[in-house]
């Protein structure tokens, strides 16, 4: 008499038993059934491509986001040094006991610079194709009228950022020259109360 071996998760009623087919015992002390010519069915190239397919999907969505994501972070910089510029540029004219006949650079080409302030290094040799950074400039004059200003521009992006105080007035303006991002950064700030130049 053969004894009819009943294997957990199989049962023999539902289809005809394969007598070749043997229960072992796996490491995680399950039984499971092998039979002759079973092997391991791989994935088809169908499989494949739709895999391929929703990841290509994913990385369309989520890597615009994460571009616009770094650029807020940059632009936020930017604006946080504009308002040390500010500060440093004030604290200046008070010391000077007033604004300066004509302009005076505090960044840029200036070597007699008068602000020690540490600024995100530019490299020398970037242009509007392969820099990351804004590059800043600021100076005060109190010729026909007095103000201080900065501004910041983003080479590769397209646009910048504009800060003068004109007499005791303050003026805040944005310009891009590029549609996308640089519009939609300048746009984000329109509702601070922002001016915003197109400049394409």
């Amino acid at each position: 008499m053969v004894k009819k071996v009943v294997v957990p998760g199989v049962d023999p009623e539902s289809r005809p038993f394969n007598r070749s087919c043997k229960p072992y015992l796996n490491l995680d002390s399950r039984f499971t059934v092998r039979c002759p010519g079973m092997t391991k069915r791989g994935f088809t190239l169908i499989e494949l491509l739709v895999v391929v397919l929703i990841i290509g999907i994913l990385s369309a969505v989520a890597l615009p986001q994460y571009t616009l994501a770094v650029e807020k972070t940059r632009m936020a910089e930017a604006l946080s040094i504009g308002k040390t510029l500010d500060q440093a540029m004030n604290v200046w004219v008070l010391e000077q006991g007033g604004y300066p006949a004509g302009n005076v650079e505090f960044l840029g080409t200036d070597a007699d610079a008068e602000l020690d302030i540490t600024l995100p290094l530019v490299p020398a040799t970037a242009d509007e194709s392969d820099s990351k950074y804004f590059r800043y400039e600021a100076w005060c004059g109190g010729y026909g009228s007095q103000y201080c200003r900065w501004w910041a521009w983003r080479l590769d992006k397209g646009y910048g950022l504009l800060h003068e105080t004109i007499n005791g007035d303050d003026h805040y303006e944005c310009w891009y020259r590029q549609a996308g991002i640089a519009e939609t950064m300048c746009n984000s700030l329109a509702a601070q109360g922002w001016r915003v130049e197109n400049d394409i």
